[in-house]
């Protein structure tokens, strides 16, 4: 077995059983999860050189475990969309893994890069933040925000 080295917040890639977007019913693909994307691809082994089906923007989208009644699958979990640009309620993407560590680890890897899409500080957009006040971040935030970029990567300011 290969030694692998740390591990990036939000990435996750391998073969999981998916629906949604264009795939109808449950299919066994190649999915990507990084950086505030999921990509999906038409085949369940390593794309070489190959585009995605689809790449799914994650900002804005939730995440919750699956009803049963929803996949008739006991470990399963849904990633949903807001509205798209005419308000039309996009369909929602679901994830069912072979067990139920499969499942955190899916989980994990979308919280991680859905919160990567959406920084917060104090539980508001960042960036909505920043325009609200009008001026530059207050240097004991950009501090505070500073050291939490060293633990958690994908926050940069």
């Amino acid at each position: 077995m290969a030694e692998e080295g740390p591990v990036e917040p939000g990435f996750k890639h391998g073969p999981v059983e998916i629906r949604g977007g264009s795939v109808k019913k449950l299919k066994r693909s190649w999915v990507i999860v990084r950086k505030g994307l999921l990509q999906y691809f038409d085949t369940d082994q390593l794309p070489r050189e190959k585009k995605p089906l689809e790449t799914i923007r994650l900002a804005r989208c939730t995440l919750r475990r699956a009803e049963k009644k929803e996949l008739k699958r006991e470990v399963a979990c849904c990633l949903s969309y807001p509205k798209d640009e005419s308000g039309k309620k996009m369909k929602d993407f679901y994830f069912a893994p072979a067990t139920p560590e499969e499942l955190n680890q899916w989980m994990r890897a979308l919280a991680d890069s859905i919160a990567y899409a959406n920084p917060r500080l104090f539980g508001i957009e960042l960036r909505l933040a920043v325009f609200k006040a009008g001026s530059p971040i207050p240097i004991v935030v950009q501090l505070c925000f500073n050291f939490l970029a060293v633990s958690y990567t994908h926050l940069t300011l």
